[in-house]
């Protein structure tokens, strides 16, 4: 029978052996975050849809906010038994999550906390509606928070070698869902220039004077403004995995959040249901095509792959959503102001990959 000193001294150096280790983490405990994540960005989306369409009604007890809620609640309560029981295993506190995840931790705290500090603001301020509902500081504490949970997956795989990832679709599935969650709660906070849930150049009362230059302003800087969100999300993901990625990643992340849109839009009566959901179609046309240039040349390497992608896939959506939208309803929108914005559009993309990967310095002579 071993001595209890000879257990505590096996005990105590397994303690130790653990000390300076994260715990280890893996395509399912990444999944389980993922997947979390996607429930409560939903309710972050529902939420939304129900101010869209004035349905809350005053109080802070809603339907919507119950789903948004428990996802926080149910990621937390994951983490949190987790980092309870490897701590209770012998590790420490700051490497009882596996690596990554313990600013997902960080963040299910902030949010609670955010709730608590949203229900103060409503009390003292009442209930934000419209763009200020999206920039109200409540809740962009919840925006922060809830993107550090949700980036737990990319943060434990950025740390990966590639032996230690798995590759494929079940290796990068987390991965891409967190992406896609990522480029969502970014759109989310920024659908007052979103125009692929507004059609605000189609067929209408063509505005005038003064009404039609802010009308002008207002769809050519939201265009530029949710694609370049988009963008950089996308070239985010390309520097550090690059063909890693699976095919078919591009596609999904680009539809996904069109869905997203396509949800917030839907009662606003601005097309009939069957147009608006056809002008998904140019997501998917956007993304096949980005999937298809991620084949082509390694991006992490820069050269013209990497800004053919930049450019092309924002371009490429807006085009098409342009071309859709005048073919289906028409437009008031003059060639020279969509075409060019479509152009402004892929500048910004392109712009945006010179600062992800610039070209190679010279040498400097000594």
């Amino acid at each position: 029978m071993a001595s209890p000193s000879r257990v505590m001294a096996s005990g105590s150096g397994r303690a130790d052996r653990r000390a300076g280790q994260y715990v280890l983490g893996g395509v399912r405990f990444d999944l389980t975050v993922a997947l979390l994540s996607t429930w409560f960005v939903i309710g972050v989306y529902v939420d939304g849809w129900a101010h869209n369409n004035g349905i809350v009604d005053g109080t802070f007890f809603t339907p919507y906010h119950a789903l948004l809620y428990s996802g926080v609640a149910a990621a937390g309560l994951f983490l949190g038994i987790t980092q309870f029981r490897n701590v209770n295993q012998g590790y420490a506190w700051r490497f009882a999550l596996p690596k990554g995840y313990l600013l997902s931790l960080i963040g299910v705290v902030l949010f609670l906390l955010g709730g608590g500090f949203d229900y103060v603001w409503h009390s003292l301020f009442g209930f934000e509606a419209d763009r200020a509902a999206l920039l109200s500081p409540s809740h962009l504490l919840l925006a922060v928070s809830g993107g550090l949970i949700l980036t737990g997956p990319i943060r434990a795989a950025w740390s990966r070698t590639k032996s230690e990832q798995r590759q494929g679709w079940i290796g990068f599935l987390p991965i891409i869902i967190s992406i896609t969650l990522l480029a969502g709660l970014l759109l989310f906070f920024s659908m007052y220039a979103n125009p692929f849930m507004t059609w605000w150049a189609s067929t209408g009362r063509q505005p005038s004077g003064q009404d039609e230059f802010f009308r002008d302003v207002l769809i050519i800087t939201s265009a530029v403004i949710s694609t370049t969100v988009l963008t950089g999300v996308l070239l985010f993901a390309l520097r550090r995995w690059g063909k890693q990625l699976p095919f078919g990643s591009i596609t999904f992340i680009v539809l996904v959040n069109a869905v997203f849109s396509f949800w917030l839009s839907l009662g606003l009566d601005i097309l009939p249901l069957p147009e608006r959901a056809t002008t998904l179609l140019c997501a998917v046309l956007a993304g096949i095509i980005g999937d298809i240039l991620l084949r082509v040349q390694e991006p992490r390497r820069g050269g013209w792959g990497l800004r053919a992608f930049a450019f092309i896939v924002p371009f490429v959506w807006v085009v098409a959503y342009y071309v859709l939208l005048d073919t289906i309803q028409g437009m008031w929108w003059v060639i020279h102001l969509s075409l060019g914005t479509a152009f402004i559009t892929g500048i910004a993309g392109l712009l945006l990959s010179y600062l992800m990967l610039p070209p190679a310095f010279p040498d400097e002579a000594r």
